[in-house]
């Protein structure tokens, strides 16, 4: 639950826009699966499976007003989220619906929070897998550790696709976090890549660390009073991580660059998505949780359906929210173990914490 009083009825319509891509495929069907229609699905092409779509532009104002009437929660899964902005989110507060966006941070919300000023619309963001289920999991730790809490380490990725909105984003990750630093004490240090493989606990594979502290993260180390937050982006030993290391090209990659190369790194293999969080006390203790998903999309889909069914169902807190700050990461994490797109979540309680230890790319 995450609270605020009930404003829209049980059976409420939720709208999905940019449903024929891959993150809102995978939130249609996390929608279906769980209970969430009355669907409304729209799209600038048709849906690949046949499922009816209206066709719909984002930036077609007119249709997307048309479309947005009369939905309880519009979802908007339409990218890239550096391009589409707050032109969803604009006409579906301004219709009167909930909204919920996978993608978004601090600038996302700075353009949103004057449209839910004054009114009972809630608007979710930063409901994805990063940001969003990456910044529960600590949370999650954070509350069920009976001890305090003063360092957080996390690690996340795997093998999987780069959609075009995917792979725009990512190129352009520096507006969600800054890469190369750690939190120490209420600062930004120097965190420089090793430049090798480590072997990182519940990864199946060697991968390439990148410090990266994204701003979701930087709110979790102020908000719990955390000393150390050490956060990184992993990659296979591949393509994708010989790539972003600089040695296949000497220029900043090309979305359509990191697409092929993590083709490549998916040939004859299975996507996978894997999430590593630790959290330790000064006592020397630590406890983690780890989850591996079907891939970064199925993940984005899980949590941005989540997010929907709770605020069609039980409404949420006027105002703009981040959906790591605002959901209850118990009751969060306990309905994701029942979701197609997670594979499995173990949680393990260690005095030694986790160690990863270096091998060669």
């Amino acid at each position: 639950m995450i609270g605020g009083r009930r404003t829209t009825p049980d059976g409420g319509v939720i709208a999905v826009v940019g449903a024929s891509g891959a993150v809102g495929r995978a939130t249609a069907r996390h929608l279906a699966a769980s209970g969430g229609g009355p669907l409304r699905l729209g799209a600038r092409r048709p849906a690949e499976n046949g499922t009816p779509v209206t066709r719909l532009d984002v930036d077609d104002t007119a249709a997307l007003h048309d479309f947005c009437s009369g939905a309880a929660v519009v979802a908007n899964c339409a990218g890239p989220s550096t391009v589409v902005g707050d032109r969803v989110a604009r006409v579906a507060l301004a219709v009167g619906a909930h909204y919920v966006d996978p993608a978004g941070d601090d600038r996302l919300a700075d353009l949103i929070t004057p449209l839910t000023a004054g009114t009972d619309r809630c608007a979710v963001l930063s409901a994805g897998m990063m940001p969003g289920l990456s910044g529960v999991l600590p949370r999650y730790l954070i509350a069920t550790t009976p001890t305090p809490v003063h360092r957080l380490t996390g690690h996340v990725g795997g093998r999987d696709h780069f959609s075009p909105a995917g792979a725009a984003d990512y190129l352009r990750a520096e507006e969600f976090g800054t890469a190369h630093v750690e939190w120490h004490a209420g600062r930004l240090v120097p965190s420089a890549p090793t430049g090798r493989a480590v072997t990182v606990p519940f990864f199946p594979e060697p991968v390439l660390s990148m410090p990266f502290l994204s701003t979701e993260a930087a709110r979790i180390a102020a908000a719990a009073g955390l000393t150390e937050v050490r956060w990184h982006s992993a990659f296979v030993d591949g393509q994708v991580a010989a790539l972003l290391r600089g040695a296949a090209s000497p220029e900043r990659p090309t979305g359509e660059a990191l697409r092929r190369a993590a083709r490549l790194d998916l040939f004859g293999r299975t996507p996978y998505q894997v999430i590593v969080v630790e959290v330790g006390g000064a006592d020397g203790s630590a406890r983690s949780v780890a989850l591996w998903g079907r891939g970064a999309s199925e993940l984005t889909g899980a949590m941005v359906a989540h997010c929907a069914i709770l605020l069609r169902d039980e409404g949420g807190p006027p105002g703009t929210h981040h959906a790591a700050d605002l959901l209850d990461p118990v009751t969060t994490v306990t309905a994701l173990r029942q979701a197609d797109a997670v594979t499995r979540i173990v949680e393990v309680d260690s005095t030694d914490g986790l160690h990863w230890r270096e091998g060669t790319l």
